[in-house]
């Protein structure tokens, strides 16, 4: 369910912070990334990021959203999650863990980025205002 709730948008900005990281580090692995009490974060493997990269990720998450709108949801099979997350141990292992406890494995695509994700975004990425949220 997509819903125009905090924690949806909270949900929708940690999928922009995944999405920006990995346009900004080639080879970033993201793995899990909800909505928070008082935010919004995104776990990665990745090397060479600090904080002072934050104002940079920043301007790539106001950039990426000016391109995105509705997420499109998507059932997949145990096999399809696993080929489109190969170069991602961590996903991968999410979708194995999913598999094994026969829960319904989805994708949530938006702007040409796809993730592993169970849902509850904001309805239109459109509505989030691109000066609203800040990394720290």
């Amino acid at each position: 369910m997509q819903e125009n709730d905090l924690q949806g948008i909270r949900h929708t900005l940690a999928h922009l912070l995944a999405c920006s990281v990995r346009n900004l580090f080639p080879g970033a692995k993201n793995t899990i990334g909800p909505a928070i009490e008082d935010g919004f974060y995104q776990d990665f493997d990745v090397s060479g990021v600090s904080e002072k990269d934050l104002p940079r990720i920043e301007k790539e998450m106001r950039k990426v959203l000016k391109t995105w709108g509705e997420f499109e949801r998507r059932e997949v099979t145990v096999e399809d999650a696993l080929k489109e997350f190969e170069w991602n141990e961590y996903k991968s292992e999410l979708i194995r863990d999913l598999a094994r406890e026969s829960k319904t494995i989805s994708f949530y695509v938006i702007g040409g980025f796809v993730d592993l994700c169970k849902g509850g975004h904001a309805n239109d990425a459109r509505i989030i205002d691109p000066d609203a949220f800040k990394l720290t």
